[in-house]
């Protein structure tokens, strides 16, 4: 079987990091994987080349939406692909063109995120929009997959979809064994973490939805107990100077340490380094982060919403708060620090859940069934 994963671009995002994951645990499996992708970012684009997935980079074609269609239907006659699997809004528009220009392969497309639900559509623009994305991918997809319950509840309701499979993340538990095995100091001396008191982490893109003022917000409770703790807060995004500048106006920025995004390999190092991992969420498709926190045997508090308690599981595997309250979510983290019994307790219960539930292994079996079966209802056709 051959596959082709589309997908914007090959950064350290939610998506894409799972779209690695899947190939190279997919590519163990015996398939062939192929990735196309159209903006320039090709960080993680060596660990797959290592693990023998070839990547299409569109170039040019990313500039211009039907050139990469083209590139696309391209790829799947001269390479004979049989399932083209779309990661991402874009990716999935360009899909259809491809369908459109002759391209006859099983298509499938994963809704990673919560789409109009986080941002509702509030003008007739935005309505006559939403309605014609749900005619489109329903009228030229075989199947469609939410990475949650509430993705796959907020896809029906929005586009129209009468069935939409649920398929977790997961998460890769072999680079979670190698990080636990890291030496604490020296992961603390690669990154410069210099503190006396317990560190607390928040890992994630610097959006919005990521709820990182709520965490700042707390840190003024924190800091009245724990004056020494740091907290780490890392990942790129639009908000970044905003974060800053909201840091030093509640005058917390001193038990801050701002950090750009970092590999897999390093966010896991430094994630087992820490106290506490907080993942304050206003609004998530998955939560990837919690599912990885939890692989990697570190307490964890994180909003109490729908996608994130599917990755819990339960509330004996993490602290749930409340979500954008900073005073529930600072008495969450101050019970755990508080109590190294619990904390250890709690990380290592939610590390039994993502051995047993979690796995990228049982993952891309899921997702290989589910392209055998499409692809044998079309030949019964």
């Amino acid at each position: 079987m051959k596959i082709l994963y589309v997908i914007g671009d090959l950064s350290i995002g939610g998506a894409e990091v799972f779209t690695k994951n899947i190939s190279i645990a997919i590519t163990n499996f015996g398939a062939t994987v192929e990735i196309a992708c159209f903006d320039e970012s090709r960080f993680l684009a060596d660990e797959l080349e290592a693990a023998g997935v070839v990547i299409h980079s569109l170039g040019k074609a990313r500039f211009s939406f039907l050139t990469s269609a083209y590139e696309i239907s391209k790829i799947v006659q001269d390479r004979k692909i049989d399932v083209i699997h779309a990661h991402s809004f874009s990716a999935a528009m360009r899909v259809v063109c491809s369908q459109v220009m002759g391209s006859k392969a099983i298509t499938v497309m994963t809704y990673h995120n919560l789409g109009y639900e986080a941002y509702p559509p509030k003008n007739i623009y935005k309505k006559i929009r939403r309605f014609a994305e749900g005619l489109i991918f329903r009228s030229f997809f075989d199947h469609w997959i939410a990475v949650s319950s509430a993705a796959a509840d907020s896809y029906k309701y929005h586009y129209g979809h009468l069935e939409v499979e649920v398929i977790h993340n997961g998460i890769d538990l072999k680079c979670a064994v190698v990080a636990r095995a890291q030496s604490h100091s020296e992961t603390w001396e690669k990154f410069e973490v210099i503190t006396k008191g317990p560190v607390i982490i928040l890992p994630g893109r610097l959006v919005w939805e990521k709820g990182h003022q709520i965490f700042i917000s707390s840190m003024i409770k924190i800091i009245e107990f724990y004056p020494d703790a740091l907290a780490l807060i890392v990942g790129d995004g639009p908000l970044l100077n905003e974060l800053i500048k909201y840091s030093r106006d509640t005058k917390v920025i001193n038990n801050i340490k701002f950090m750009p995004g970092l590999s897999q390999e390093d966010l896991f190092a430094l994630i087992c380094s820490t106290d506490v991992v907080v993942i304050p969420s206003l609004s998530e498709g998955y939560g990837l982060l919690v599912a990885e926190a939890m692989a990697l045997g570190v307490a964890v508090v994180c909003s109490d919403i729908k996608a994130i308690r599917e990755v819990v599981g339960g509330d004996d595997n993490a602290l749930l708060f409340q979500s954008g309250n900073s005073d529930l979510l600072a008495s969450n983290i101050l019970q755990l620090l508080d109590d190294t019994g619990k904390r250890t307790s709690l990380g290592a219960k939610a590390l039994v859940r993502a051995e047993r539930e979690l796995s990228i292994q049982i993952v891309a079996r899921r997702h290989l069934d589910r392209y055998q079966q499409l692809l044998l209802n079309r030949k019964k056709c």
